[in-house]
């Protein structure tokens, strides 16, 4: 008998600053994520499909009340979706009933990686428990 093997967790990742938001892509994939990047948040909601990704990842360096917006925005349309917010020390993020986390930027690709995994596994397990 052939076991299936589980499919790859989606990520999609926005990042208003394309060459960085391509690297983070690069090292979720190098972990076996399957990641998306994309520039623009607009486009996003214009397109949103409910459960096409196990966890999006904003980007709040460059305006972060447009990235607070942006998830807020998210959530109305799918309320059970998972989204974290990558946040640089000096870039204050409100407290905000929006992300599910917030993840330092300065955690390295290595923190990064791991802070993504905690919140996925959290997921599966209190989506089968």
């Amino acid at each position: 008998m052939t076991q299936v093997a589980p499919r790859p967790k989606k990520v999609l990742l926005v990042d208003r600053d394309a060459r960085l938001g391509h690297v983070r892509c690069l090292v979720l994939q190098s972990q076996g994520y399957e990641a998306t990047c994309v520039t623009d948040a607009s486009t996003v909601l214009n397109s949103w499909i409910s459960k096409a990704y196990d966890l999006v990842l904003v980007d709040v360096q460059h305006n972060p009340d447009a990235a607070l917006a942006f998830c807020s925005d998210l959530k109305k349309k799918d309320v059970a979706q998972l989204v974290a917010l990558i946040s640089d020390h000096h870039v204050w993020v409100p407290p905000h009933p929006c992300p599910d986390e917030v993840i330092p930027r300065s955690e390295g690709p290595a923190g990064f990686v791991e802070k993504v995994r905690n919140l996925l596994e959290a997921q599966t397990a209190e989506s089968s428990g």
